[in-house]
């Protein structure tokens, strides 16, 4: 997986396939490991929030997917705790 590819009409760096599977299948995870009832913030933006993390660090190159899904729950966690949502 190349995360640092260049499209040649555009300077944005490109997602292969297998980096949204990977995304796909670690948000997946984080989903199934949040709980709602307790989530400080509203759910659609929990999820709004965890994809957006999940995604922009997909961008950053290779991930650990348990790891990443540990990063965003954390990410989420400090977000919420500090009241900048």
């Amino acid at each position: 997986m190349n995360h640092s590819r260049q499209s040649s009409k555009t300077t944005r760096p490109v997602l292969t396939p297998d980096d949204l599977r990977l995304a796909a299948d670690t948000f997946g995870a984080a989903l199934r490991r949040l709980d709602e009832s307790t989530c400080r913030v509203h759910p659609y933006t929990a999820r709004q929030m965890l994809a957006r993390y999940i995604i922009e660090q997909s961008f950053r190159g290779p991930q650990d997917p348990e790891v990443l899904c540990d990063a965003a729950l954390e990410y989420l966690e400090q977000k919420a705790s500090k009241g900048s949502i």
